[in-house]
């Protein structure tokens, strides 16, 4: 038997397993939490962006900001695994 880490789910911060058999590394313990907190970045977007502390750029170039970091980081694992 494998002594495996626990994570703490980025929604509620309950305990879970990662995930042992590759794939995107799981960041909730449950679907749910996945969701909700999805839900609770999208309103925090709108309520930023409804009060003009943001605007649909800022989120575009976010957004273009995330998807560079990933490759980077798909790039990097590929070339270590």
């Amino acid at each position: 038997m494998t002594n495996v880490d626990q994570f703490s789910c980025r929604w509620c911060g309950q305990s879970f397993a990662p995930r042992l058999n590759g794939g995107t590394e799981k960041l909730h313990c449950r679907v749910q939490c996945r969701h909700e907190h999805r839900e609770g970045r999208v309103a925090i977007a709108e309520a930023l962006e409804q009060s003009g502390k943001i605007s649909i750029k800022d989120e575009h170039v976010a957004l273009s900001e995330k998807r560079e970091r990933q490759a980077r980081h798909s790039k990097h694992a590929n070339r270590a695994g």
